[in-house]
């Protein structure tokens, strides 16, 4: 009788062990899966502000002059970089891109992490 509850409680045991397991590693799966999704925003905010600013000045032409500033990493800390041409802003990290359309097909200068200043001269966008 008593080999028999402890065999009992043993398997038991061995079950709750493979649950808590199985929730472990489900929920550590998940939580990754927040992370890239929190990148792709911070990401997808950050191609929309560059996008957006070059469109202003370029709908407003001559004399369009603006400060504005991009955080220097996305979300978690993760570096990134801008790429702008052929109608199109770029952001890069870890092998991965998102991107957004611009209403002229080149930008003279580049954007940077930080502050930036764009303007319109004559009909030509130029930032920094």
């Amino acid at each position: 009788m008593k080999s028999q509850i402890s065999v009992e409680f043993l398997l038991l045991v061995a079950i709750l062990i493979f649950i808590v397991s199985a929730t472990f590693l489900a929920s550590g799966s998940f939580q990754t899966n927040v992370f890239e999704e929190k990148v792709y925003s911070s990401a997808l905010e950050r191609c929309r502000q560059i996008s957006s600013e070059i469109n202003i000045a370029v709908k407003i032409g001559d004399g369009y002059r603006r400060k504005f500033y991009l955080e220097e990493a996305l979300y978690g800390n993760l570096d990134y970089s801008i790429e702008i041409r052929n109608y199109t802003v770029s952001i890069k990290w870890n092998e991965k891109s998102v991107s957004c359309s611009i209403l002229t097909e080149s930008v003279n200068g580049g954007v940077k992490k930080g502050w930036n200043l764009i303007q319109n001269v004559g009909g030509e966008v130029y930032v920094n």
